[in-house]
């Protein structure tokens, strides 16, 4: 039978502390209560162990996509292979836990192990917008028949894969359509796109609501590398595998025409041997082009610019089948 005071100091140990000292982990960001480490629950390059204080005690997340747990200590110890009794014991044994005013009942710790936050360098800033995105994601219903009728409305092709869910903003009373970046497996921001009906996307007027959460960055579909068709927004990219015959081509957004630059850290990891661009028809999606273009030309890769009536190939794929319906009827 386990002692019930050893339990209660061992659910309320200091987890940094404890894994620190004991585990000899280092936390690589602080944010207010929450610090970020490499997980040891397997190998990674990308800190994605999280730990937080709430409700009295110290709680831990892994944000990876293969382990979405979390717990207490104890819960930590029994994932590493520690019996309940095991990991109460240990726990228990360690000199650092919370009291009820979440004051830490140990020594200080060596100066060695203590990050300060205004230390933090632009890369542990981007680790944790990429960390707070990959957490929001992870708490968003799986909405796929919504998802699917948002696309396939427009007369879209609808891709599982791309991981798309809607969230509901429920105080300004908006939803929108949220999609990981680059891709689901490696999440480093989350690109929302307000949820509406389909026939608002051609009405004058109407400005649709667009926010990104996390990192900006590239939105990549990969399919056949040897082809790409790079547009502005995710939605345009879908669009214009239809509009330009390439059902099969890896599809690039760009998610803002600032992100031209990056096209060149993406020639790294693929080499197509040929890239369409198709950006907005206005002056800064004709500046991004010509940035796009020279990358593309230092890189030997051929650079297309498909040719399309309207302002995007979003518009200019709806406004043409709305002709041709309007013909059939």
């Amino acid at each position: 039978m386990i002692d019930e005071e050893k339990l209660r100091l061992a659910r309320t140990v200091d987890l940094p502390a404890f894994l620190e000292r004991e585990l000899g982990l280092m936390p690589v960001s602080i944010e207010g209560s929450g610090r970020f480490y490499l997980s040891p629950l397997g190998s990674e390059k990308t800190p994605s162990f999280h730990v937080s204080y709430k409700d009295g005690v110290w709680l831990w997340f892994d944000h990876r996509t293969a382990e979405k747990a979390g717990g207490d200590g104890i819960a930590l110890l029994r994932r590493l292979g520690y019996s309940f009794k095991e990991s109460v014991e240990r726990l228990a044994d360690f000199g650092g836990y919370c009291d009820r005013a979440r004051t830490t009942q140990m020594k200080r710790m060596p100066q060695s192990y203590e990050v300060r936050k205004d230390n933090l360098d632009g890369k542990s800033v981007k680790l944790e917008k990429a960390l707070y995105a990959r957490e929001f994601y992870a708490r968003l219903p799986d909405s796929g028949s919504t998802v699917e009728r948002y696309f396939t409305d427009r007369g879209l092709a609808y891709h599982p894969e791309i991981g798309a869910r809607l969230y509901v903003d429920f105080k300004n009373s908006t939803k929108y359509l949220a999609t990981p970046v680059p891709y689901p497996s490696e999440i480093r921001g989350i690109e929302l796109r307000e949820h509406f009906s389909a026939h608002m996307e051609l009405a004058a007027g109407f400005r649709k609501k667009r926010k990104c959460y996390g990192v900006k960055s590239l939105w990549v579909f990969k399919r056949d590398q040897r082809r790409l068709l790079v547009t502005e927004s995710i939605l345009d990219a879908i669009a214009g595998e239809k509009l330009f015959s390439m059902p099969e081509a890896t599809l690039v957004a760009l998610n803002g025409v600032g992100q031209a630059a990056e096209i060149e850290r993406l020639l790294k990891y693929v080499m197509p041997k040929e890239v369409f661009v198709a950006l907005d028809n206005d002056d800064s999606g004709r500046e991004a082009g010509k940035i796009i273009k020279r990358i593309l030309d230092k890189n030997r890769v051929k650079a297309v610019f498909p040719e399309f009536d309207g302002k995007d190939p979003l518009r200019a794929y709806l406004s043409r089948t709305s002709v041709v319906e309007a013909k059939r009827s």
